[in-house]
């Protein structure tokens, strides 16, 4: 009977740290309530009950989840999927603590297997591991992890579900484990599985938490477009109202006023017809367009785009030459500004169509120095100050996988352009 009750009152003080961990990692202040102690209390009932009867242990498991996870939610009032992510990770945490801990003294102590057998003796060694658990749970590290965790996890409701079959897996293996814990081979055995079962959840999590920031960058660029967009229109609208009121008010000015706003109009009137025009990019590299923005008006530079191409293109793009495809555009957009700058027509064209079975692209621009088309891609060569040529010589890299890239001169401009297969 006093070991009944002995275990009943260290089962409830387990269950009360668990409560006080997940308040500690929700920033929940616990408030004391008979009704959270008598709910807690039957809950304890039934973990007791579920422990004494002869059950399968992943069953045995879930249970026991269940009601830490709702003695969790009962004091803290938080939700459940927020109850059951907790419980999840500080009950797994738990285990871990006590596979290590018990392993550690099974070195130190031949004669540790006993401790089964002597009850105040396991109680006791319980008690130590609840309270081990409480104070990594109070480390600022690990509490911020698990709530940084949370922010992932949360999405997803496989994750969840991966927690459990971890906790599951977990502690079937450390029941195992307590029957010999000089059994080194099934340690081993059961630490393999749970680092094996860790590293599949952190792929996991990485590969979601990938796409949720690209999805996050994408979201910004796609907003950045539109507002480029309405810019655009914006400004267009702008400058041709202004040169009508102009023209409007030359036609009744003499001969000194209309001379200054012939003046004023040409100033209104350098060529923007990539802001007007960028609106028929596929949306995949518009964003590179608009990146450059800043250093297209720093230098004065005059850029016209011409696309002929379907905006929904993109789609007939495989991932790998899509990349290549970006990575083509940034690199001789780069190359192009630097080669414009100093030059004195300071243009730069940009062409899109489709031929046949291929989106070709085509960078046009004007340059100020004498450009050796043989050197050109190859490494070290390169007409800017810094001589780096690593830019174009990645280009020439490109045409090992599959693709087709073309470079001339014609009339004082250097042209490059690249075929991408289309599917």
């Amino acid at each position: 009977m006093i070991e009944f009750v002995v275990s009943y009152l260290v089962l409830f003080f387990t269950t009360m740290v668990y409560v006080i961990c997940c308040s500690k990692c929700v920033d929940v202040k616990l408030r004391f309530s008979w009704k959270n102690v008598i709910g807690v209390l039957f809950l304890n009932i039934i973990i007791m009950i579920n422990n004494l009867i002869k059950i399968n242990v992943s069953f045995k498991t879930i249970i026991c989840f269940v009601c830490i996870m709702l003695a969790c939610k009962l004091w803290t009032k938080i939700s459940f999927k927020r109850a059951s992510y907790y419980s999840l990770v500080i009950s797994v945490l738990s285990i871990l603590i006590e596979l290590i801990t018990s392993k550690i003294l099974a070195i130190s102590f031949t004669g540790f297997n006993q401790i089964n057998t002597i009850f105040f003796a396991k109680t006791l060694f319980t008690i130590c591991l609840v309270l081990i658990l409480y104070f990594i749970i109070s480390i600022p590290i690990v509490k911020k992890g698990i709530m940084e965790l949370e922010k992932v996890v949360l999405k997803y409701i496989r994750y969840d579900f991966l927690l459990l079959v971890f906790l599951i897996i977990a502690n079937s293996l450390l029941t195992q484990y307590n029957f010999n814990y000089h059994n080194t081979n099934l340690y081993m055995v059961s630490v393999i599985i749970l680092i094996l079962t860790a590293i599949l959840f952190s792929s996991l999590l990485k590969s979601d938490f990938t796409k949720e920031k690209l999805k996050i960058k994408n979201d910004y660029l796609n907003e950045s477009i539109k507002n480029y967009e309405q810019i655009a229109d914006d400004y267009a609208e702008l400058r041709h109202n202004l040169n009508a009121d102009f023209m409007a008010i030359s036609s009744v000015a003499n001969k000194k006023a209309q001379a200054i706003i012939d003046e004023v109009i040409k100033k209104y009137n350098v060529n923007y017809n990539w802001v007007t025009h960028i609106s028929n990019i596929p949306k995949g590299l518009q964003g590179i367009l608009c990146i450059k923005l800043s250093e297209l008006k720093k230098y004065k530079i005059n850029v016209e785009v011409k696309s002929k191409v379907n905006k929904n293109i993109m789609h007939k793009i495989t991932d790998k030459y899509y990349t290549l495809l970006c990575d083509f555009m940034d690199i001789s957009i780069n190359n192009a500004l630097e080669a414009t700058k100093n030059s004195q027509e300071k243009s730069i064209f940009i062409d899109l169509e489709e031929e046949e079975n291929y989106l070709k692209l085509k960078v046009m621009n004007t340059f100020d120095n004498v450009l050796d088309l043989d050197k050109i891609g190859n490494k070290h060569y390169s007409t800017k100050k810094r001589n780096s040529g690593f830019g174009l010589n990645y280009i020439n890299k490109m045409q090992k996988q599959n693709i087709i890239i073309k470079k001339e001169i014609i009339n004082n401009i250097f042209i490059i352009s690249l075929r991408v297969p289309l599917h």
